[in-house]
């Protein structure tokens, strides 16, 4: 089964059993922590993914993790976390961080979004494009600016799938296909 199909029942799981206890928020920064101390610890991330290393030691460690976390962590974190160790699905959370994120925002009717464009957005541009999104998409949108050395001027918009093309090539080429369309 693929890391996306595993994340996506894990992640599920977890959010369902958290937003029942309501301890999202708790559980989403803890979750944070955990993916970022074996982001930038190799050997700690070597150790959680290799199924030879016993289920048992892999507790030790995610409990040593779960000691320096900023909030006390839940026991459905816990639990989860530790039924990733004796699963070996260690390799999935990624996965399923991104997949977690993903459902709370929605439950918080926000959006994430990458906005391209030729030069670098200050964050009054990125506001006013926000709330411009949140006028037609009825949500709030969390965007990051992305720079496009291939853009002449204007924007794209890519929200999950789907991609806004405000670009000036974009434009032109719809222009040019029009006029093409007349003459023929």
């Amino acid at each position: 089964m693929s890391n996306i199909k595993v994340a996506s029942r894990y992640a599920k799981a977890l959010f369902s059993l958290t937003e029942e206890q309501g301890e999202l928020a708790q559980v989403r920064s803890n979750l944070k922590f955990i993916y970022q101390a074996l982001l930038s610890h190799n050997n700690l991330k070597k150790t959680m993914l290799n199924p030879l290393v016993s289920s048992k030691i892999k507790k030790t460690i995610l409990e040593e993790i779960l000691d320096k976390c900023q909030t006390t962590p839940s026991i459905i974190l816990k639990n989860f976390l530790n039924l990733l160790a004796i699963k070996n699905r260690f390799e999935a959370l990624k996965e399923i961080c991104e997949e977690f994120e993903e459902k709370l925002l929605n439950k918080e009717n926000k959006q994430k979004a990458t906005v391209y464009s030729a030069q670098k957005l200050d964050e009054d541009q990125l506001a006013n494009l926000s709330q411009q999104l949140k006028k037609t998409h009825s949500r709030q949108f969390i965007l990051s600016n992305v720079v496009d050395p291939n853009l002449l001027a204007g924007i794209r918009i890519k929200i999950k799938d789907k991609i806004l093309d405000y670009s000036i090539k974009s434009q032109l080429d719809a222009l040019s296909k029009q006029m093409l369309k007349e003459i023929n």
